[in-house]
């Protein structure tokens, strides 16, 4: 048999009729990829210091039920649309109105970013430029390798490629390496120890990272 005959393109289902109708109201659109949509307030005033209600009734009027909106820290809002139409009519709005008031806003996509991954067991003995060129016609285009609690280098390298989608494994001369999605530490203010907030936003009293999560640990583990 024929090796072309033996690929998974030869035996790959043709695209269903909602996927065919998705990529003609995305061509129809010219929009290339459902992504979420910033709003943004024409004035100084946020969006998210509005009234929840007034914002929700305006966009349900606008494009519909969305999935979600999501308040952003600059002020703004990321809405998550349904579908194409709805990315594409909120794209083309220049006002929020309920019926009653109206506030001018401006749109923007959120762009894809790109794909953050690491692998492990990378030999200390390669220097990164070694490994940027073997990893760069994978689309790789940064690599940092992470250091030790001594300053020494580690064997866990992160890896930034050009495009969002993450590749199963990359390869380095004959080696062969898993890639798994890199996760970042989450925010965290290290006066209250408390996560997700900084310095502006807290509201806590200073605290001992060490004994605040011993004292911690003792009320849960106490039979009292």
């Amino acid at each position: 048999m024929d090796d072309s005959l033996e690929s998974s393109d030869y035996y790959r289902k043709p695209p269903g009729k909602a996927q065919r109708l998705k990529r003609r109201a995305m061509s129809d659109c010219g929009i290339a990829e459902l992504l979420p949509v910033i709003l943004q307030n024409a004035e100084e005033k946020p969006l998210k210091s509005y009234n929840p209600s007034f914002i929700d009734k305006s966009l349900k009027k606008l494009i519909g039920t969305y999935q979600a909106c999501i308040p952003l820290r600059n002020g703004n809002l990321m809405i998550k649309c349904e579908n194409i139409q709805q990315m594409s009519q909120l794209m083309h709005s220049r006002y929020l109105s309920d019926g009653v008031r109206s506030v001018q806003i401006m749109t923007s996509v959120v762009q894809p970013t790109a794909a953050k991954a690491v692998i492990y067991r990378v030999p200390p003995d390669l220097k990164d430029e070694d490994l940027l060129e073997s990893l760069k016609p994978q689309k790789v285009n940064y690599i940092k390798r992470f250091k030790n609690k001594d300053s020494s280098f580690s064997t866990t390298v992160f890896l930034q490629f050009a495009s969002p989608q993450l590749p199963a494994d990359v390869r380095v001369g004959y080696l062969l390496f898993k890639v798994k999605s890199y996760i970042p530490k989450p925010l965290r203010y290290f006066n209250c120890n408390h996560f997700e907030h900084v310095a502006s936003n807290c509201r806590g009293k200073q605290r001992c990272s060490t004994m605040w999560w011993r004292a911690r640990m003792e009320r849960m583990l106490c039979p009292r």
